[in-house]
């Protein structure tokens, strides 16, 4: 009977050591900044208030690393705000879209400049184009400012395959949150950075692509170019607490709490 109790007891350690192998069935994040401060958070206020649950952590390290936590079993969910790259879906993660956002060129307030072209963008960002004169306005050069390229930032991925293509980012003031680059416009007259549109702050100017805006309908159609597939990853299907945030993430409130920021999926 002893020996019974023992090995039980081993087992159920076992158990417990590779327990991120059968996905989390507590609440935790990593990933996307944008989603966790424009979703996660905000929706995690209200389900707490409904259901007693909390998240146990609540990280914002990007996209690329968030994913990467959520399929080692580190956390359960990851944020990705961008289509997810062939080499992970062939990982086969659990996957769902929960809102849409738009990424937008904004200059300084101050800016004459209503409207770019997608060529036009590709050489500003590339450093082809380097002065605003080069763009019909006044002769200044232009400070394109991004997130640190190393950061693994979803922005910088997603608009280097909307937008460069094969090409590299130019010589860019590089700084380490995309609040930081709104900030930095908005005092630089000069300046340029194409940032979530919650990033939008006072000093700043939105301007469109190709004659398009980054409005609710253009961006459901996909007739905007920079609209993007907010996703929670996680390595196995969901179960427990996480699988309950979800379900209220698609629920009337939670859709709602999206639609604050972002572009709802219902």
């Amino acid at each position: 009977m002893g020996a019974r109790f023992i090995k039980h007891i081993k087992l159920v350690f076992l158990a417990l050591a590779f327990y991120p192998a059968f996905g989390f069935a507590d609440l935790s994040y990593d990933g996307s900044l944008t989603i966790l401060e424009g979703i996660v958070e905000p929706v995690a206020v209200e389900f707490e208030m409904r259901t007693g649950m909390r998240f146990r952590k609540m990280e914002g390290a990007g996209a690329s690393i968030g994913y990467l936590r959520a399929m080692k079993g580190e956390v359960a969910l990851g944020g990705v705000a961008r289509p997810l790259s062939a080499a992970e879906k062939a990982e086969r993660p659990y996957h769902v879209v929960i809102g849409f956002d738009a990424l937008a060129v904004f200059v300084h307030q101050s800016n004459l400049l209503k409207d770019i072209s997608k060529a036009q963008l590709r050489a500003v960002l590339e450093g082809n184009i380097k002065n605003w004169k080069e763009l019909g306005l006044q002769d200044r050069p232009i400070q394109v400012v991004t997130e640190f390229k190393n950061s693994g930032r979803a922005t910088l991925q997603f608009v280097k395959d909307a937008i460069l293509g094969t090409a590299r980012y130019g010589p860019e003031k590089e700084v380490n949150t995309p609040h930081e680059c709104a900030q930095y416009v908005a005092s630089n007259p000069n300046a340029l950075a194409v940032i979530s549109i919650v990033n939008s702050q006072p000093g700043l100017k939105l301007v469109s692509l190709n004659g398009i805006k980054p409005e609710r309908e253009n961006v459901r159609s996909s007739a905007y170019e920079l609209a993007r597939p907010l996703l929670l990853v996680s390595r196995k299907i969901p179960t427990g607490e996480v699988r309950t945030f979800i379900d209220f993430l698609f629920s009337y409130r939670g859709q709602r709490v999206v639609e604050r920021r972002f572009v709802p999926v219902k």
